[in-house]
């Protein structure tokens, strides 16, 4: 994966999204970039009325490696544990 490929793909196929993690070499792990970036294609989809079915994947070898542990060092575990990280701006407007 090159810096310019997405953390998140989408591929639409009339009622069903495959959303995809893109961070093969990480094993997906979830950085903050990433969840924003699922976050933001999960409020699409819930927004749109012609889709019934999402679909979870990751890209490569794993669906995921967790959380990405990296990310401790830089900003702390406190910004994992706030789970208003997770909802999308759509969401959390309701």
């Amino acid at each position: 994966m090159t810096d310019h490929e997405p953390l998140v793909t989408v591929d639409r196929s009339g009622e069903v999204w495959l959303i995809t993690l893109n961070r093969p070499r990480k094993l997906n792990a979830l950085s903050t970039e990433l969840l924003a970036h699922l976050a933001d294609a999960l409020a699409e989809a819930e927004t749109d009325p012609a889709v019934r079915c999402v679909i979870l994947t990751g890209a490569g070898r794993a669906f995921s490696a967790g959380a990405d542990v990296n990310e401790f060092v830089s900003g702390g575990i406190a910004a994992y544990l706030d789970t208003g990280r997770l909802q999308s701006p759509a969401s959390a407007s309701r």
